[in-house]
């Protein structure tokens, strides 16, 4: 008999006690998400620009992600209008109006590939990015 009351008594205090543990659970799903967020390498940069690159086939796939700025015509209050100048080897190769684009046609060797947003003019945000491309 005192095995059944024992038994009973455990099961109410999980019964009660479940419910702190998802919301504690919760919690710190948002405190994680605050401390670590999916962007840390712009904060630790101080920049808006983060870039990310492929090579396949002779062919540079490149993303980028511009915090603070938009690539479409119109711009907003939270967002200044902005184009993707791109430098190959320090000469302008391209101008483009999307995040994700590629490069082709690029001679065989290693280059130095810059982007820079800068306004509809051209004239630099300041905000620039580079790495270096092996085409084979």
């Amino acid at each position: 008999m005192a095995g059944i009351c024992t038994h009973t008594i455990g099961k109410g205090v999980r019964q009660m006690v479940r419910p702190f543990l998802i919301y504690g659970a919760f919690i710190l799903c948002i405190m994680l998400v605050a401390l670590f967020p999916q962007h840390a390498d712009l904060q630790e940069n101080n920049t808006n620009l983060s870039i990310k690159h492929d090579v396949q086939d002779g062919t540079v796939f490149v993303e980028c992600y511009i915090g603070g700025y938009t690539l479409r015509e119109e711009a907003n209050e939270e967002q200044a209008p902005a184009q993707l100048t791109v430098l190959i080897n320090g000469s302008k190769h391209s101008v483009q109006n999307q995040a994700a684009f590629r490069l082709q046609d690029l001679e065989e060797g290693s280059h130095q590939i810059c982007i820079e947003v800068t306004d509809q003019e051209g004239t630099s945000y300041e905000e620039k990015e580079c790495f270096k491309a092996t085409i084979k």
